[in-house]
């Protein structure tokens, strides 16, 4: 599975296990999943994943707010789909919280300066393209390092 497909099969996820727990308009699922991952997703992603979710039968539009404002209940069907894909909902959640603790880590950070060296790699002098050459190279060792044997 590609990463957007993967990034959207989490968010429907999520948005149907928030909806679960209480009916809610969509500024507010998006805010959630924001607190839950760390990641902030566009507003025409999680309208377009609930515009999907309603025409499948898992959510419905219990009634509109006075500003235009949808409030979005899960439905029987979507109490089913939870119930019949708890292992992937399990697994949603706990990499929900993976990606919460990998943004707030470092994570951010560390891919905003990987796309900041791939953008300027190009325009850079040999010396300066082999110091952030070794720079990666240690981050990538270290990081494989401490995955596989820990502090030892």
């Amino acid at each position: 599975m590609k990463h957007g497909k993967k990034v959207k099969e989490l968010i429907k996820i999520l948005i149907l296990k928030f909806l679960e727990k209480e009916n809610l308009h969509g500024y507010l699922l998006i805010s959630n999943i924001k607190e839950i991952t760390g990641i902030s997703v566009s507003p025409s992603m999680v309208y377009l994943i609930l515009s999907n979710l309603k025409t499948a039968g898992l959510i419905e539009v219990e009634k509109t707010e006075d500003r235009g404002k949808k409030i979005y209940k899960l439905t029987k069907d979507g109490h089913s789909f939870l119930d019949k894909n708890q292992a992937k909902v399990e697994y949603c959640m706990k990499k929900s919280k993976a990606l919460y603790h990998f943004h707030n880590f470092g994570g951010i950070e560390l891919k905003k300066a990987l796309h900041l060296a791939f953008e300027e790699f190009i325009d850079m002098d040999d010396e300066k393209r082999k110091k952030i050459g070794e720079i990666m190279q240690k981050c990538a060792k270290d990081i494989r390092y401490q995955i596989e044997y820990g502090d030892d």
